[in-house]
């Protein structure tokens, strides 16, 4: 019997534009990250460009392959999942703690055969995979002060604290996705603003503290640095000056090859990505870029209404904030707006696992606009 090779490859699914916005932000990808190595690719590097460009596509072509996979996974397996994927955070959290490589002050994963894994951040997506799968769960529930909220309080607390210890911007990132899916939530308002107002109170008193200590515990003497470093009361970080420079160089238009100071810095294609892609390919590819993760959340947004699926809306929601927030911390730590956090540019920055992380999510949120696109044609289909 022939195979039928449509029915085997099958077509993309999911919403096109989504589609479109990842094609054209791994364009950028690869032209920024060639850029950068063609200054990084020297024998102090331990890199040649060849390679770095060789490993870097690799990633991105198993990126494609994992997003047209999930794309094509029911988003409800994940979370019939979600708990098995709760456990595997944490455990992969104490593994961290335990056979993490220390870069800088900091853990936030290991290497096995070879590969480098970076297990915070897939803690970080296991973690809000989860909350939105409870929030789903319960739905008026949450209502429930005793018995539910204090609960989903209490896990949101306990999942910031374990991020915190390695990573700080990761556990604010999380922080704001988890309290945007509340939001939206069947949470009474009431209930939130009172919550945000005692988080915001305690948060303050706490950083007070903490900028007026000496305290090593969970890198806060490392947020404290660049906190003090942003708001000019220590010398500014090197880099920070750098990066703040390869902008204000940056024409309106791109100067393929006419970037000097991208060799300056170690990190100009991983956590200042943004700052020298401006520096290199101008000011326009950088409104460009700010405009296609804008449109990115849109049409997650839009896939997150259409869905009937309680949990898949709340997932798109989760992950949404998680893939822009991430994104928008990173430019604005570029153009010198918040103080440097180590936060890479999602789809844009060289990476390994961190670029099939971001693939999973967005094959899971093609998945869920797919299922939307399709319950929205069969109501126009009732209702006509």
């Amino acid at each position: 019997m022939e195979m039928d090779k449509e029915k085997l490859i099958g077509k993309p699914k999911g919403d096109r534009v989504i589609w479109g916005i990842v094609i054209i932000l791994a364009v950028f990808s690869i032209f920024v990250v060639y850029s950068t190595g063609s200054k990084l690719g020297d024998p102090l590097h331990r890199e040649s460009l060849w390679f770095l460009m060789r490993k870097h596509v690799f990633y991105f072509i198993l990126g494609f392959i994992v997003l047209y996979t999930v794309s094509n996974i029911n988003f409800r397996w994940i979370g019939r999942l979600s708990r098995i994927g709760l456990l595997a955070g944490f455990l992969l959290v104490i593994l961290t703690f335990i056979l993490g490589e220390e870069a800088g002050d900091a853990k936030r994963g290991f290497t096995a055969f070879g590969i480098s894994f970076q297990t915070i951040q897939l803690a970080e997506v296991l973690f809000v995979i989860y909350f939105t799968q409870w929030v789903a769960r319960i739905k008026n529930e949450i209502n429930n002060i005793r018995k539910v909220f204090f609960p989903l309080i209490l896990y949101m607390g306990v999942t910031c604290a374990l991020i915190a210890s390695q990573k700080t911007s990761g556990s604010i990132i999380i922080g704001a996705t988890y309290l945007v899916v509340l939001f939206v939530s069947q949470l009474k308002k009431r209930y939130f603003f009172a919550m945000f107002g005692s988080i915001f109170l305690t948060v303050s008193i706490f950083l007070m503290i903490v900028l007026k200590s000496d305290t090593t515990i969970f890198r806060l003497d490392t947020a404290k640095a660049r906190v003090e470093a942003y708001l000019g009361k220590t010398d500014i970080h090197r880099e920070t000056i750098i990066t703040e420079a390869a902008i204000s160089r940056g024409g309106i238009l791109p100067v393929p090859g006419g970037s000097v100071l991208m060799g300056s810095v170690q990190e100009s294609s991983t956590d200042y990505v943004y700052a020298f892609l401006i520096e290199e390919y101008g000011i326009l590819a950088g409104i460009i870029v700010i405009l296609l993760y804008l449109a990115l959340f849109y049409r997650i947004r839009r896939a997150a209404i259409n869905v009937q699926s309680t949990f898949g809306g709340y997932l798109a929601i989760g992950l949404g904030v998680f893939i822009t927030f991430q994104a928008f911390t990173h430019i604005l730590v570029c153009i010198g707006y918040f103080p440097a956090t180590g936060e890479t540019l999602p789809l844009i920055s060289r990476g390994g696992m961190s670029i099939l992380l971001m693939f999973f999510c967005i094959g899971v949120l093609l998945n869920i606009s797919q299922e939307g696109e399709d319950e929205r044609k069969l109501k126009i289909e009732i209702e006509n």
